[in-house]
């Protein structure tokens, strides 16, 4: 698989994971009736659908960043770019886990499984480096 195959499907993965949330916060309050009881305040709603918006606006951007380096030639480059995802998906799936471990919950299954793809494609790219 050659990196701009790899580029361009983890750019698409992101914009998937961006699109999932945003379907998300269309249907808040179904999807926070399943995991909250009891009435949220229209602050607490605000507030949760704020930093909703932040994590779509961070993964369609990360999936255009890498949908741009798809045409990038060099080797040593392509290495680089790949290194700082990796770094920067293992941070997301560490954060993930850790919600889902010691916390109150990790984010939903669709977007772990898409997160844990990325990493993987992030690993190949790195490991099996072809322009």
């Amino acid at each position: 698989m050659t990196s701009k195959t790899i580029f361009t499907l983890i750019g698409i993965i992101h914009m998937l994971i961006g699109l999932a949330i945003i379907a998300m916060v269309s249907n808040f309050d179904v999807v926070i009736n399943s995991w909250v009881s009891s009435a949220i305040s229209d602050d607490v709603k605000g507030l949760l659908i704020g930093q909703l918006r932040v994590i779509v606006v961070h993964s369609v951007g990360v999936g255009i960043i890498m949908w741009c380096c798809r045409n990038i030639e060099d080797s040593v480059d392509i290495k680089r770019v790949f290194s700082g995802y990796v770094a920067f998906s293992f941070l997301a799936l560490f954060n993930g886990f850790y919600a889902e471990f010691f916390g109150q919950g990790g984010p939903p299954l669709p977007v772990f499984v898409l997160l844990i793809s990325a990493s993987m494609l992030g690993c190949y790219g790195f490991f099996k480096n072809k322009v």
